[in-house]
């Protein structure tokens, strides 16, 4: 994901959103450990058979 490439370079009292390549609880969970604080999930819901099941799999 090319946020957590970039991260290193944003000061860290900005707040950082990821929004490509978010599909899984663990690529949710490795932009958290890496200090995105927000992240857009578009594709991942709307390609999903059921948004509901697939936002409970993001989150957990």
């Amino acid at each position: 994901m090319e946020i957590l490439r970039l991260r290193p370079r944003i000061r860290p009292e900005i707040p950082v959103v990821g929004g490509r390549g978010i599909a899984t609880r663990d690529d949710a969970e490795r932009l958290a450990a890496n200090g995105v604080q927000a992240m857009l999930h578009g594709q991942s819901l709307m390609t999903a058979d059921g948004i509901s099941a697939a936002v409970c799999r993001l989150i957990g």
